[in-house]
């Protein structure tokens, strides 16, 4: 499998960059950062999981087999600058899948510590507490397209919170969560924001977000990030690791 060259990073190198950058954890990421990397994601998850090309017209890949990626961190979202300007942004591009399973045939667990879904760390568990009962997860279908929007989720808290996500830690219950973003700048500007977030990192995977629901918000989205930019919102250039060679006016 081949990764195209992706010339701005990844999003953890951003969220690094951004904060020594800024001096301190507490400077918010824009706003239509936030809202690009919800677009960008959407459309990209919206091919993988539904073999959607054009989140415009509906358009799908005939015959698509749901794939899921099993591992999307801040480390695996990549940093490209586009060869036309866009919003002053670097596309986000959803890479390294060597973990990735079409649905219907996966098996066992993917992933990374402190992204874990609830459903693989209940099997992981099982391993200490129950070894036979693990014997036998382990070889039956646990990670869903559900387990990807879980960290699709984790990886946008990261861009919320100016930290890594970590399940973990019970700073990362969702109760703390929702106590957490009341006090940023977000509850105020994007106040739909964690209603989102958090039914995408519902315990149940049968209860969080669909791909197709992001989808059908695309256009919503989109147009926030527009009316974010008409604003005049940027992300100063000296934020990113690696800045482009031309900027919009």
């Amino acid at each position: 499998m081949e990764l195209e060259y992706c010339s701005a990073g990844d999003l953890r190198k951003f969220l690094i960059h951004w904060t020594t950058a800024r001096g301190h954890n507490n400077a918010a990421v824009p706003e239509h950062l936030i809202l690009h990397y919800i677009c960008s994601m959407t459309r990209g998850l919206g091919y993988i999981h539904n073999g959607v090309i054009n989140a415009d017209t509906g358009e799908t890949v005939p015959n698509h087999e749901p794939m899921v990626h099993g591992d999307i961190k801040l480390d695996n979202v990549f940093l490209r600058w586009p060869t036309q300007p866009n919003y002053d942004l670097p596309d986000i591009v959803l890479g390294d899948f060597g973990m990735a399973q079409i649905e219907h045939r996966s098996v066992g667990t993917t992933g990374t510590t402190g992204y874990y879904p609830p459903e693989v760390r209940k099997v992981l568990d099982l391993e200490e507490d129950d070894p036979e009962a693990y014997d036998r997860a382990i070889v039956g279908r646990i990670m869903t397209r559900a387990s990807d929007i879980y960290t699709f989720a984790a990886t946008l808290c990261g861009l919320i919170f100016n930290v890594e996500f970590d399940n973990r830690d019970d700073a990362f219950e969702l109760e703390s969560l929702e106590d957490f973003f009341q006090a940023t700048q977000y509850a105020r500007t994007l106040p739909w924001l964690w209603e989102m977030v958090r039914r995408c990192l519902a315990e149940e995977p049968a209860q969080r977000l669909e791909i197709a629901e992001l989808l059908g918000r695309l256009t919503w989205f989109q147009r926030g990030l527009r009316e974010a930019w008409a604003a005049g919102m940027r992300v100063p250039l000296d934020s990113w690791p690696v800045i482009a060679s031309h900027t919009e006016e």
